[in-house]
């Protein structure tokens, strides 16, 4: 049986962007909203922006609706 790692701390994952801890707010270990203080950096944009959530029904049934946007 091979084991998968889980999903990185958003710490560590935030450190690998130089982004710095007063940029983010965390929620939870694992996601983070990033500021808009991050925009103004002087970093390259971005080329590609993935956005996914999830809208549940009444009956309690997840619905996923993935948008992608090119920048």
């Amino acid at each position: 049986m091979t084991r998968t790692p889980g999903p990185r701390p958003i710490q560590d994952v935030a450190a690998g962007l130089e982004l710095t801890p007063s940029q983010l707010v965390p929620y939870g270990l694992d996601k983070a909203k990033i500021s808009l203080e991050a925009l103004g950096a002087g970093r390259r944009p971005g080329k590609l922006v993935l956005v996914s959530a999830i809208t549940p029904t009444a009956a309690g049934e997840g619905k996923t609706t993935t948008s992608i946007g090119l920048a």
